[in-house]
């Protein structure tokens, strides 16, 4: 039979001898672990996946109620938006002069002259394309506001704007990914995002059309009327959305989580943190929840910790190119005595 706990007398101090040894120990063990995608093993060719060891840490052996909660992590926003080299064609056609009165034949109209905006793979926003235009342009001895972008704030649209007569065409291996972005060609219906507003929206009858259904694969500005000092132009108003923006936000996954988060349809993805994306393009994120979800971590409770994988992924949970910029990743272990699962 144990001993009868002696309660203290009002002014007296509790003697710890006769207390503690009759009280478990409900206190949980607690563990912060940080992993680097450059100092780990099995690092994917992109970068967003990663393998890192506990080593011999026998600090878990027998816990039981384990949960885990991603605490901090720093991303650095690097992702291309446009993943492959894309070519915006640049056709312009001035019309031939009028005859003059003492002339039988009208002059021929001058040869078109064909400007390529190479954009390589990278980050983009509306300015730097607009610049790469402009310079194109320039070395080709045109205006440089012959052709540019227009971003409609309002309407989160881009405008296609010709001041001299022309046309642009979408060419390269990243021909899909620019039009997504600048919003000419519809993005595809994923169950991850059923309810993607860009997927839902239906197009003004003022737009243009998608660039895959356009006569002949282009858009053309033929401007009626125009002359070199006048002031006419043609707009070709994106029927989407522009998708600069091409990720919302991140998710971290790891194997370490007994099925993570829930998301659509209720499917658990493994996800530790919903990273929300607050810096610019070129930027670090620092990713410090005041209130970390937890989600159990059975891995924890056996006679080993088995390896951990993090992932680094999209909204859509697609794999990432972190462009060879290291993120790390801190883990909160905790033991819940007191809460059993």
């Amino acid at each position: 039979m144990l001993p009868r706990r002696v309660r203290p007398r009002y002014g007296e101090e509790e003697d710890p001898r006769e207390s503690t040894f009759l009280v478990p120990d409900t206190r949980p063990r607690v563990r912060f672990y940080t992993f680097r995608s450059d100092n780990a093993t099995g690092v994917s060719n992109n970068g967003s996946t990663f393998t890192a060891s506990f080593g011999n840490d026998n600090y878990w052996h027998g816990a039981k109620h384990v949960k885990i909660a991603a605490v901090r992590a720093t991303i650095w926003f690097a992702m291309p938006n446009l993943e492959r080299d894309a070519t915006l064609l640049l056709t312009f056609q001035l019309p031939a002069e009028e005859a003059q009165e003492d002339e039988e034949d009208p002059p021929d109209a001058p040869p078109p002259v064909v400007v390529p905006v190479l954009l390589q793979r990278g980050i983009y926003g509306y300015d730097g394309i607009n610049a790469l235009i402009s310079r194109a342009l320039k070395a080709h001895g045109q205006p440089a506001n012959a052709f540019q972008l227009y971003a409609d704030w309002s309407t989160q649209k881009i405008n296609l704007v010709f001041k001299v007569p022309g046309s642009v065409e979408f060419q390269g291996p990243g021909q899909l990914d620019l039009l997504l972005m600048l919003g000419f060609a519809k993005p595809s219906f994923t169950p991850i995002a059923p309810t993607d507003p860009h997927v839902m929206q239906e197009p003004e009858p003022t737009d243009a059309k998608d660039y895959y259904a356009s006569a002949g694969g282009r858009y053309e500005a033929l401007i009626p009327g125009w002359t070199a000092t006048g002031t006419r132009e043609q707009r070709f108003v994106a029927p989407y959305h522009a998708r600069f923006d091409h990720i919302q936000f991140f998710n971290i996954t790891s194997n370490l989580a007994d099925g993570g988060m829930v998301g659509n349809g209720g499917v658990s993805q493994g996800v530790i943190a919903q990273v929300l994306i607050n810096r610019l393009p070129g930027e670090q994120i620092v990713y410090d929840p005041g209130n970390p979800i937890e989600v159990d971590a059975s891995a924890f409770e056996g006679a080993q910790i088995p390896m951990a994988t993090f992932n680094l992924l999209d909204d859509k949970f697609n794999s990432l190119d972190t462009n060879g910029q290291p993120w790390t990743v801190t883990i909160r272990v905790r033991e819940d005595l007191g809460r059993p699962r």
